[in-house]
C-alpha cells in the first residue's frame, strides 16, 4: 500500500517534528579550554670596567595550557565580570548555592579553583582575601593581597586539585576597598 503525500499529511508531519523538537529538553554543551601566561621580562644593563653596555637579561615567560575537564591541566568553568564595590566589600561564593553564574547564565559550583585573574580598574587599592568563609587554600583563612590603583594579578596551577572550595565554609574570594572602586575578576575552575 502506498501512502499518498498529501498538503494536510505534509503539515501535520512538519508540526509534529517542530513539537518533538521544542518539547525535547535543550543541553548545551560547555567546553573550556585555553593558556594561562605570565611574562617578566626587564635588562639589568650596567657599565661595568671598560663595558659600556654589560646586560644580564630576565625573560621568564611561565604558562599553563588547559584542556577541558577536572583532572590536571583541567577546568570545566569560567567566571568572569566587572565589579564595583556598593560599599567597602565584595564578595564572590564560587561554592554550591553562591549565586553566581558564568556568561551563559549557568550557576558556579566549583569544588577546585584552578586560575584567578584580578585587576584594579579603579583609583585607590582593594585587599584581597580574609573576610568571611574564604578559600583558605588560596591565600589562608586571614591572609590578604593589596593591589594599588592599577595593579593586577594573575595566579594559576596545573595540579587537579587547584584551590579547594567548600561550599559554605571556604567558597568566599573577598575584596575591601572603597564604595565606587572597580575592579576586574577572572577564574576557571570545576
Amino acid at each position: 500500500m502506498r501512502i499518498r503525500s498529501t498538503p494536510f499529511f505534509r503539515l501535520s508531519s512538519a508540526l509534529l517534528l517542530l513539537t518533538i523538537l521544542v518539547a525535547a529538553p535543550f543541553v548545551a554543551m560547555a567546553s573550556i579550554d585555553g593558556t594561562i601566561s605570565g611574562a617578566f621580562q626587564m635588562n639589568d644593563r650596567r657599565t661595568v670596567g671598560l663595558n659600556s653596555s654589560a646586560n644580564i637579561p630576565v625573560n621568564a615567560q611561565p604558562a599553563i595550557t588547559f584542556t577541558n575537564g577536572t583532572g590536571a591541566g583541567q577546568v570545566s568553568g569560567l567566571y568572569q565580570s566587572s565589579q564595583t564595590f556598593s560599599g567597602t566589600s565584595a564578595s564572590l561564593n564560587f561554592g554550591s548555592g553562591g549565586g553566581l553564574v558564568d556568561s551563559y547564565g549557568t550557576a558556579i559550583a566549583w569544588t577546585h579553583m584552578k586560575a584567578v585573574y584580578i585587576n584594579n580598574t579603579g583609583t585607590s587599592s582593594i585587599t584581597i582575601g580574609g573576610g568571611t568563609n574564604p578559600i583558605t587554600t588560596l591565600l589562608n583563612s586571614t591572609g590578604t593581597l593589596t593591589l594599588p590603583a592599577g595593579a593586577w594579578t594573575v595566579i594559576a596551577t596545573p595540579d587537579a586539585t587547584g584551590w579547594t572550595i567548600t561550599a559554605s565554609t571556604a567558597c568566599n574570594l573577598n575584596f575591601t576597598g572603597t564604595s565606587g572602586q572597580t575592579f576586574q575578576v577572572v577564574a576557571a575552575g570545576n
